[in-house]
């Protein structure tokens, strides 16, 4: 699950492009962005105030961060794409026992987008996802995702009514962990798109300086989405 950023006031912060003062509402999560910095538009935050799209990588050159960051906006254009019915999916090769996997046919030129999925032990589904170079390197970092996912379903199983989630994402990992939830999963995957695949279409594709800049390279790929229901907290999207 890719949380939002959370950045408490701190003098070290005066001088970023990008800062927040933050609240604490109780339908989303522990913290959400409510007044955006001077530049918060220039870097997409306006529309989608989250972390995705980006990525950091320690040191002086940017290749890497910038990779990273196409990789994870490829990601989200996938599963959003797909969800919203703009591409279609097929399954994807899977050596591991029990763990099923779909390639989505995304519209960008490189890269490649796998979900993975299977059913537990204890009953529920749980999932991955994740984008790579390659098949193979996607479907690796999507069954880290699985497990992860796996894990906190099932420790909310046994705790969660101690503690009721307040956070949409959380929300939605339980709900397509759940027999309704996976046949949506799964008729989705029947259903096939309906609508034109959406073009890479970047708002902003660069750095993101600040007093890191010593230390890092920051990157963010924010593209124009083909929907803004996946941040919409009253909407069962596949994706958290």
């Amino acid at each position: 699950m890719r949380p939002s950023p959370t950045a408490p006031a701190q003098t070290n912060l005066r001088k970023s492009p990008v800062t927040w003062q933050c609240r604490k509402p109780s339908n989303v999560g522990p913290f959400t962005p409510s007044t955006p910095g001077p530049n918060a538009s220039r870097y997409g935050f306006d529309g989608d105030c989250s972390a995705n799209g980006m990525a950091a990588f320690p040191g002086f050159f940017k290749a890497q961060a910038r990779t990273r960051a196409h990789l994870e906006a490829l990601e989200l254009l996938a599963l959003v794409a797909w969800w919203n019915g703009h591409i279609d999916a097929s399954p994807a090769p899977s050596t591991l026992s029990g763990i099923e996997a779909l390639r989505l046919h995304h519209p960008a030129n490189f890269g490649e987008v796998v979900i993975v999925y299977r059913k537990s032990k204890s009953g529920h589904v749980s999932y991955g996802y994740a984008a790579g170079n390659t098949i193979a390197g996607a479907t690796t970092r999507a069954v880290v995702e699985l497990a992860r996912n796996e894990f906190f379903v099932t420790a909310h199983k046994i705790c969660g009514r101690h503690h009721p989630l307040s956070n949409y994402l959380e929300r939605r990992c339980l709900h397509f962990a759940s027999p309704e939830g996976h046949q949506e999963f799964l008729a989705r995957i029947e259903s096939g798109p309906d609508k034109e695949a959406p073009a890479w279409d970047p708002h902003y594709d660069g750095e993101i300086s600040g007093p890191w800049s010593r230390y890092a390279t920051v990157w963010r790929t924010a593209l124009r989405m083909p929907t803004q229901d996946f941040l919409d907290p009253r909407v069962n999207f596949f994706y958290w």
